[in-house]
């Protein structure tokens, strides 16, 4: 959101639908240095119930938190703004055997991956594609 903030609802859903939605958040984070462009989340493979949260900011930085099943709360993962990055305009998680991936894209066309680590993000590979990145 524009003053820097992520939260988080919970959603139920039946056949595609959506049924309800808790009116307060189950979470507020405000961690982030600059207005929320882009947010993604998924489910921790590992069971115990927790959520891992990214948000780009529109000043090129991003913010990674894991959300645990008991409401703590933890930043795992801070990326200040590089000069000229421009916006962190996506960012998406994925999963493949058990282990969580995170791409970030930028307005100046660089993309990075990162990997879920033992509870810490750790930076796989950048590159350019020479196009600005868009969702």
């Amino acid at each position: 959101s524009w003053d820097a903030t992520v939260k988080v609802w919970s959603v139920v859903v039946a056949n595609g639908e959506t049924v309800s939605i808790d009116r307060e958040p189950l979470a507020e984070l405000f961690d982030a240095d600059s207005s929320i462009v882009c947010v993604s989340a998924v489910a921790i493979p590992d069971g115990d119930g927790g959520i891992v949260v990214g948000a780009g900011s529109a000043d090129g930085s991003f913010c990674v938190w894991n959300l645990h099943s008991d409401g703590v709360q933890v930043v795992i993962h801070k990326e200040p703004a590089r000069r000229g990055s421009g916006p962190c305009s996506v960012i998406k998680w994925s999963s493949e055997g058990g282990r969580l991936s995170l791409f970030t894209g930028f307005a100046t066309g660089k993309v990075a991956s990162y990997a879920l680590v033992d509870g810490s993000i750790q930076k796989a590979s950048a590159a350019s594609v020479g196009v600005a990145v868009q969702a």
